[in-house]
């Protein structure tokens, strides 16, 4: 199928891509927040590092995890997913419908629609649903891993003569204490974050439903229940008034 009957533009001001401007302010939000998260890792780390020896098996994970994570975002804001995509995997995108779908936020019809993404201020569907789901993973992994390598730094790498290093930069080796707790926890929030991304995916992959899919069942099933429960409650007037 010709992208032009794949993606219909309706009217003016449709958006082709996430990074294409007007940019979202929780677009923005998004990547100056991890941005934020990764750097402030590396300054704690960096800081009470004396020698690379014992990190070099973490940080090599740690690397490859950041980069996968990078460019997945970055192929997220820039893939126009009404495109096909030689970047995708026919296993996980299996569970996008493949009809057309109408996104009112990029005003536009997209084929095999999933959800549209505000953190990316993109849609996803099923030509970039592989480098969604590789983002929200290598999301979850890269900042597990900051959290896992600042906790070894304080416990089982904390050496005396690291403690030194610290205490030259710092005059207090608690400063450095206060900035990896404060890492620790700044980490942990967006690897809540990511978790909670990842379950939500790897459930619908399990049921083999995409995420429009599965939001129509459950709205569905709610309404189905209120229905029954207003039944219920009419039925429980009728016999009492009887």
């Amino acid at each position: 199928m010709e992208c032009s009957k794949i993606c219909t533009p309706v009217g003016n001001g449709s958006r082709s891509i996430g990074c294409q401007r007007p940019f979202e302010t929780v677009q923005i939000v998004s990547i100056v927040v991890q941005a934020v998260g990764v750097v402030g890792f590396l300054l704690v780390l960096l800081s009470g590092l004396e020698s690379t020896g014992e990190y070099i098996g973490l940080l090599s994970l740690y690397s490859l995890c950041l980069v996968i994570l990078v460019l997945s975002y970055t192929y997220c804001l820039i893939s126009d997913p009404s495109k096909p995509s030689i970047f995708r995997c026919n296993k996980i995108s299996q569970n996008n419908s493949k009809e057309e779908r109408y996104c009112s936020v990029c005003k536009k019809k997209i084929r095999g629609l999933d959800h549209h993404c505000e953190w990316l201020a993109n849609c996803i569907s099923e030509n970039n649903y592989f480098a969604f789901f590789t983002l929200i993973l290598s999301g979850f992994l890269t900042f597990t891993l900051q959290i896992i390598t600042v906790i070894l730094q304080l416990t089982l790498f904390n050496t005396q003569n690291q403690k030194d290093a610290v205490e030259d930069r710092y005059g207090r080796i608690q400063v450095h204490y206060a900035l990896a707790a404060l890492s620790c926890l700044y980490s942990f929030a967006l690897v809540f974050r990511y978790f909670s991304l990842l379950r939500y995916h790897i459930n619908l992959l399990r049921l083999g439903m995409g995420t429009y899919d599965y939001l129509l069942v459950q709205r569905e099933a709610l309404i189905a229940q209120r229905d029954k429960e207003k039944q219920d409650q009419e039925n429980q007037d009728h016999y009492l008034s009887a």
